[in-house]
């Protein structure tokens, strides 16, 4: 397993939203690629992906900054707390994950300090990159101007510290990487692994690290096994290979994850069933599906 203790690298995240005694998990944006907001993906969602957990110490924390980081900022500026932060991990900073981000309107608000996790590169910085996105090129508020505190950390694969709660990231397979996170909180552990293609013959052993015995597994399922042929390489899983590491990997929920634009909610229905067969304990993240833990 990861490293932890004195060897993980330590964070904190800004405040404490509010004091309870579970973590929550809240989907916020669901899709993948693109977002999708069509009335027959409205029970499924539209938005790109975003993850909100609020930990058990009220640390929050949200995965990845797709579309649906609007309605969260909207959210979290309507709350009625002392909390002015939290932490934000990037899987990739691939357009469907960082979509969001310059419509998230606490960035703008000078009393928010976020922490800012993402993937290391060698040749471009986490902070310039999310620049680029909000450049004068093709965003009116350029990154130097919005108010609240950013502080960007380029992360490897070695675990963050944030209270309580141990963060280890994992390297997937997909074009130009992607981070696959381990949330570990009060006993209770959540995967959160999207934009991942994984083989479907075997179970990686990074993969065994982030899901094994997970209470929650949150699993890129974009592709149907058909649909996958036809795009390999394309850096995504199916709902089958996604069953098959929850049965191996001992994990007690399954949630299939990114689904595809193409998919309607009658399509998700449908793989939702065949996904049961194969392991009863699975769902598909929904809009604003919450799960305690």
């Amino acid at each position: 397993m990861a490293r932890r203790g004195p060897s993980a690298r330590r964070g904190l995240a800004a405040c404490v939203l509010y004091s309870r005694d579970m973590a929550t998990i809240k989907f916020w944006g669901t899709r993948g690629s693109i977002a999708t907001p069509l009335p027959d993906r409205m029970k499924y969602g539209g938005d790109t992906s975003c993850v909100e957990i609020v930990t058990h110490e009220g640390l929050e924390i949200i995965m990845d900054a797709g579309t649906g980081m609007r309605r969260l900022g909207q959210v979290i500026m309507g709350r009625k707390s002392s909390c002015k932060g939290g932490a934000l991990f990037l899987s990739h900073l691939h357009w469907d994950h960082i979509q969001g981000f310059p419509f998230f309107i606490p960035i703008y608000d000078p009393h928010f300090k976020f922490q800012i996790y993402g993937p290391m590169r060698v040749d471009q910085t986490l902070e310039y990159r999310l620049k680029k996105q909000m450049s004068d090129l093709f965003f009116p508020v350029v990154l130097e101007e919005v108010s609240a505190k950013l502080e960007f950390i380029e992360i490897v694969e070695e675990p963050i510290q944030l209270g309580q709660t141990t963060v280890i990231p994992r390297f997937q397979n997909h074009p130009q990487g992607s981070y696959g996170y381990r949330i570990e909180d009060a006993g209770k552990v959540i995967a959160y692994m999207t934009d991942n293609e994984h083989p479907a013959a075997e179970v990686l052993e990074d993969t065994r690290i982030l899901a094994a015995n997970a209470d929650v597994l949150i699993f890129d399922a974009q592709y149907t096994p058909e649909e996958y042929e036809k795009h390999r390489g394309w850096g995504h899983s199916t709902w089958l290979t996604a069953t098959k590491i929850a049965r191996e990997c001992g994990v007690k929920r399954l949630v299939l994850f990114h689904h595809d634009p193409d998919h309607n909610d009658d399509f998700i229905d449908a793989i939702v069933a065949l996904a049961c067969e194969q392991f009863p304990a699975t769902i598909a993240a929904s809009r604003d599906l919450e799960i305690q833990l």
